[in-house]
């Protein structure tokens, strides 16, 4: 795969090489534009495809009667260590808890992905980080219907076949990208958008997050008052161009506090990002709270959320998946990386009219005025 990577990298540079060679700046001006716009059509077009085929597969799956253990994987010497893309993968599991299926979520542990491993090289750091992936998983499904397990890869591959899966009735998520240890979180989440738009409107409300499930399952309530909340991403350790500026938080605040007067703004971040958001806006004249003062878990930023009048999220991290698997109004602006759109306006096949994200990297509040 690494080669074939390799050779693909190599191909890509020979056309760029060649369009920069054409005569008074066609190359760099038509020809090397041209040429990304049809290869993001190629890979769309190839990752849907891709997406809907293992969809379908999930989908007869779950309706099969003779199925009644549903796994997925979440190996992390291929999967990151952000909550974001661990979310899509739980959100599977929950798609399948919801069709009466026992469900295990199994983390393949004891090697790590390599760029996880330079930047959770700390122990302490790494262990504090994949415990918040466990909590998680462990609070979001439901432990009558689900379970979540540790185990290496040694162990995976001697429980396959075994007691694991028993005769058939077991189903493993992208069996075969699992045993070749390949990703999967880069598909869950164009998977669920074909999974969910086969559903009825009462199948996917009950699949979709909401404030009063959250809030049960943290302990963490809404404030009193009325609120919005916006995203803010603030960290040194990979990642750092999906930050919030502080300028551009100026910005927003001002939008936001038009459009919803009458209103505090919490600012939803860990806790670097709220100490950080904190500090740099002692001196602005904005109602501003942060998520750290009432919740401590990623789950628990979730409920604060869903209780809000509405949210709103330019680049930023992976807590922005929390409210695009619910119902509440947003706003989100931010690049695609392995998702892709379901439609030219929807992101989602669940996306209401209230719910709006531009696939983009330029802040544009105008367009949504």
């Amino acid at each position: 795969m690494n080669n074939t990577l390799s050779k693909n990298q190599k191909i890509l540079k020979m056309i760029k090489v060649a369009l920069e060679g054409l005569p008074i700046g066609l190359g760099a001006q038509i020809g090397i534009p041209s040429a990304r716009w049809c290869l993001r059509v190629v890979r769309n077009f190839r990752t849907r495809l891709i997406s809907k085929n293992l969809a379908l597969k999930i989908k007869v799956a779950c309706e099969n009667s003779d199925i009644n253990e549903f796994v997925v994987c979440y190996d992390l010497l291929v999967s990151p260590l952000t909550l974001g893309d661990l979310m899509c993968c739980v959100m599977l599991a929950r798609y399948a808890a919801l069709h009466e299926k026992r469900t295990r979520f199994v983390f393949i542990e004891g090697e790590v992905k390599h760029d996880s491993a330079e930047v959770f090289s700390d122990k302490v750091l790494f262990n504090k980080n994949f415990g918040s992936m466990r909590l998680t998983a462990t609070t979001l499904l439901d432990k009558s219907t689900s379970e979540v397990q540790s185990m290496s890869w040694n162990d995976f591959q001697k429980s396959i076949g075994t007691e694991f899966v028993k005769q058939g009735s077991t189903f493993i998520a992208m069996e075969e990208f699992v045993r070749h240890r390949v990703s999967i979180y880069n598909h869950t989440f164009n998977i669920l958008n074909f999974l969910l738009s086969f559903k009825s409107i009462s199948f996917v409300d009950k699949f979709l997050l909401d404030y009063d499930e959250l809030s049960k399952l943290t302990g963490v309530f809404q404030p009193e008052y009325s609120y919005v909340t916006l995203g803010a991403r603030y960290s040194l350790l990979w990642a750092k161009e999906r930050n919030l500026e502080i300028e551009t938080l100026k910005v927003i605040c001002n939008y936001v506090f038009k459009k919803h007067p009458n209103h505090k703004v919490m600012i939803v971040s860990d806790e670097i990002g709220c100490d950080y958001f904190r500090e740099n806006t002692r001196n602005m004249d904005f109602d501003l709270v942060f998520s750290k003062d009432y919740s401590s878990t990623y789950l628990g930023d979730g409920a604060l959320i869903l209780g809000s009048t509405f949210y709103f999220q330019f680049l930023g991290g992976g807590i922005g998946i929390i409210p695009m698997f619910s119902n509440i109004p947003y706003e989100i602006t931010c690049p695609l990386v392995h998702e892709s759109m379901w439609s030219t306006r929807r992101l989602m096949s669940w996306q209401s009219l209230t719910q709006i994200y531009n696939d983009s990297a330029k802040l544009d509040i105008s367009k949504n005025q």
